[in-house]
């Protein structure tokens, strides 16, 4: 769980970029998936409605801005 000035705090640019590589990709949904079923720690990179967790609306949500790039 996050606090709203945790979220605040992040670059626009960084939430998404779940891998730390400077894009939002395939391989963010990955990371994003290890979260929520337990298997990676959660960020708050990954709280991409700001809710303060990380679940499947995130996951939807990471799915559109990918969609949105192309």
């Amino acid at each position: 769980v996050y606090t709203q000035a945790e979220y605040d705090a992040l670059p626009s640019a960084m939430r998404g970029d779940l891998s730390g590589d400077g894009k939002v990709s395939g391989l963010d949904l990955v990371y994003m998936g290890n979260m929520i079923i337990g298997t990676r720690e959660k960020t708050a990179e990954a709280d991409l409605n700001g809710d303060g967790k990380v679940s499947g609306l995130d996951y939807v949500i990471l799915v559109n801005i990918i969609l949105n790039q192309q």
